[in-house]
């Protein structure tokens, strides 16, 4: 199953890391990842890990701070009491359909979408 993470009306920030590095061909490599944290009430029937959602206050220090115990403090799941959930079309599994009509509630329960709420 495939679980889509966006936000139509709210923006908000994942954790991630990067790095820029050299490969043993000496080719400058960019690399990303983005941290994930075990579910939350609202994703755990879904899969057993989510993405670390930043609270707009902790955003800053997720960029700037360099102390890892405050830092991994920030590795909870997001609040599912401030998350909701509806199904949407399984068209959204290809990059070919790239128009809001895939993300509108749809009949289908075997995909879910989930935001935080405003």
């Amino acid at each position: 199953m495939n679980l889509s993470v966006l936000l139509l009306t709210v923006k908000f920030a994942i954790a991630g890391i990067w790095d820029t590095w050299k490969s043993a061909e000496r080719k400058v490599i960019s690399t990303f990842s983005i941290i994930t944290t075990k579910a939350n009430s609202a994703i755990a029937s879904i899969h057993n890990r989510m993405p670390v959602i930043l609270k707009p206050d902790d955003e800053q220090l997720w960029l700037m701070e360099n102390d890892q115990r405050l830092l991994t403090k920030l590795l909870a799941p997001y609040d599912s009491q401030c998350m909701s959930a509806y199904s949407i079309s399984k068209k959204v599994n290809s990059p070919i359909n790239n128009n809001r009509e895939i993300i509108i509630p749809h009949d289908d329960d075997n995909l879910m979408l989930f935001y935080p709420e405003e």
